[in-house]
């Protein structure tokens, strides 16, 4: 099983490690943390250990995973083992994966995370799928890298949803999330499309700096508390259409320019009513409108 090897110049952690595969030109090793009570991580186990290690799982059990290297059939293997028999479905409580690298399809689809869940710098290979789950406390992807389809549809996010300087290479889906708490994507890349279409943001959503080369389709998205898209990037076409402000909404930069077709700058720049062919800003209540794809905002705010 490949190592989640660090570059040679890297130091080693400063906790326990597997250092699996370790050799004169890379003397660290595999920096997956150990499992414990044994003297390796998981994914470097013999399988006599592993097995023993995953029966004594239950759902709702902390997990801690760092820097270990994930196949599809060893992720499957360890939420079986947290598998609730009352719902059929992956139960983890507090669950660390930070530095983790999935290196088949990674599948946490319906899963519930009862206790703080941690992917910071996690790297996902090929898709990632958390449609469905509940995070019932914080959930982090700082800096996390998706090179394949990311897919978090339904997804709720009852803590803060963490996402600064994360980088999404193919298609990255929200579709109707739920964020409860802070969401941030501040600094956040997305090549691919990212879409975002009936999402709900109860608590303020911090998208400043983010680039979106691709397409970033927020239609019938829904923003409770503060949003803050100040200095992102909108490469490719950026569609708002139904969507909602209920709170203060910064806007700086510009939009990509409008789909063939469309219509032209709008006739009208009422607050809170940008037309279609149009970007816009909106700073404490005040509107521009210059050229991109908007309709139908609603903004209740008037600061």
């Amino acid at each position: 099983m490949t190592s989640a090897s660090p570059d040679p110049s890297t130091p080693p952690p400063d906790r326990p490690y597997c250092g699996h595969g370790a050799t004169a030109d890379d003397p660290v090793g595999c920096c997956g943390i150990h499992v414990t009570g044994y003297t390796a991580c998981l994914a470097h186990l013999d399988e006599t250990d592993r097995a023993a290690y995953l029966a004594t799982l239950a759902p709702g059990a902390d997990v801690d995973h760092r820097d270990t290297t994930f196949t599809t059939r060893l992720l499957r293997r360890l939420l079986d083992a947290l598998r609730d028999p009352a719902t059929g479905r992956p139960h983890l409580g507090a669950a660390r994966f930070g530095g983790a690298t999935f290196t088949g399809t990674a599948v946490f689809g319906g899963a519930t995370f009862t206790g703080s869940a941690v992917f910071d710098r996690a790297t996902f290979t090929h898709i990632a799928v958390f449609d469905g789950v509940t995070f019932t406390n914080d959930a982090r992807f700082e800096g996390a890298s998706f090179t394949g389809a990311a897919r978090f549809d339904r997804t709720t996010f009852t803590g803060s949803a963490v996402f600064r300087g994360a980088s999404f290479t193919h298609t990255a889906r929200f579709g109707g999330a739920s964020f409860t708490g802070f969401a941030v994507f501040r600094g956040a890349s997305f090549t691919h499309t990212a879409w975002f279409e009936g999402a709900s943001f109860t608590g303020a959503a911090w998208f400043d700096r983010t680039t979106f080369t691709g397409s970033a389709v927020f239609r019938g998205a829904s923003f409770t508390h503060t949003a803050r898209f100040g200095g992102a990037s909108f490469t490719g076409f950026a569609r708002f259409d139904r969507t909602s402000f209920t709170n203060d909404a910064w806007f700086e930069g510009r939009l990509s320019p409008a789909p063939p077709g469309s219509a032209g700058r709008p006739s009208s720049t009422t607050p809170g009513s940008a037309g279609r062919g149009s970007s816009w800003r909106r700073t404490w209540g005040r509107w521009s409108v210059a050229g991109g794809w908007c309709s139908t905002v609603r903004c209740s705010s008037n600061r």
